[in-house]
């Protein structure tokens, strides 16, 4: 037993024993990510064979020779460096005559999305668009002041245009007046290369602008004065059509009253 920092041992005076004293010193990890958020649960590392999990790992340990390992990536994070610039997964290390401490540091997850590609012009075959996004880290939050790289590929064609964005204090991201020719399929990929603090991400998916339907012919009315004229044109016909009767019939009947004048 131990007391006040001495070592008791008890035993018989007629019994042979062999007693081995070994001094343990702690290991600590501390697991953080670029922001100094302690990392979510699903973290670990291997001291030698034995996994341990959780972002402060604290293990006693004899005198020894010992490899830690961490995994990356794991769920979108990747490894970056201990505290004092070591940047490889696996570490080895020697436990002599102190307790040892170290701190491990991980790129946070990010993820970059297209929400939404508004037309906002349309004239002719062309259409001008707005392509909508933001840049989120693991935890939801948006990701501001970084560059965002869209590329927009016309699957008919093959040519692709190249252009750069940056996302604003709330993550969002906006590439304004994009022509479009309507009916034809592109591809649009957006992507974040990543730096020190994030892991990089990109999106990609097909999309295009349809032909509108052409409208069915509207009927073209009869101004009225085509009505006046046709009306017009029946009176006269039919004024002329009496004249004449009115003609023949006395013609007729001068002919029959002289027929008779020359019988008699």
């Amino acid at each position: 037993s131990i007391k006040d920092s001495y070592l008791y041992i008890n035993g018989t005076l007629s019994s042979t024993a062999e007693i081995i004293i070994e001094d343990q010193y702690l290991l600590r990890l501390e697991i953080y990510d670029r922001l100094n958020n302690t990392m979510p649960p699903w973290i670990y590392a291997y001291i030698n064979a034995s996994k341990y999990s959780g972002s402060l790992i604290q293990v006693f340990l004899v005198p020894e020779d010992y490899r830690i390992r961490v995994p990356s990536p794991i769920n979108g994070f990747e490894f970056y460096s201990y505290w004092d610039g070591y940047n490889e997964t696996t570490r080895d290390i020697r436990i002599i005559d102190s307790d040892k401490s170290y701190r491990i540091w991980y790129r946070i997850a990010s993820k970059v999305e297209i929400d939404k590609i508004e037309e906002v012009i349309s004239y002719n075959n062309i259409s001008r668009v707005d392509i909508l996004g933001c840049l989120r880290d693991y935890y939801g939050y948006g990701i501001p002041y970084k560059n965002i790289t869209v590329s927009i590929t016309s699957l008919e064609s093959g040519l692709t245009w190249t252009y750069n964005v940056t996302t604003q204090a709330d993550g969002k991201f906006v590439l304004r007046d994009l022509e479009i020719v309507k009916g034809v399929n592109y591809t649009i990929c957006v992507k974040y290369a990543g730096d020190d603090v994030y892991v990089g991400s990109e999106t990609s998916q097909t999309f295009s602008i349809p032909v509108p339907k052409a409208p069915a012919p509207i009927p073209v009315g009869i101004p009225w004065y085509y009505y006046l004229i046709i009306i017009i044109t029946i009176v006269v016909t039919v004024l002329i059509v009496l004249y004449v009767y009115k003609g023949m019939k006395k013609a007729i009947i001068e002919h029959k009253k002289y027929w008779i004048r020359e019988v008699t």
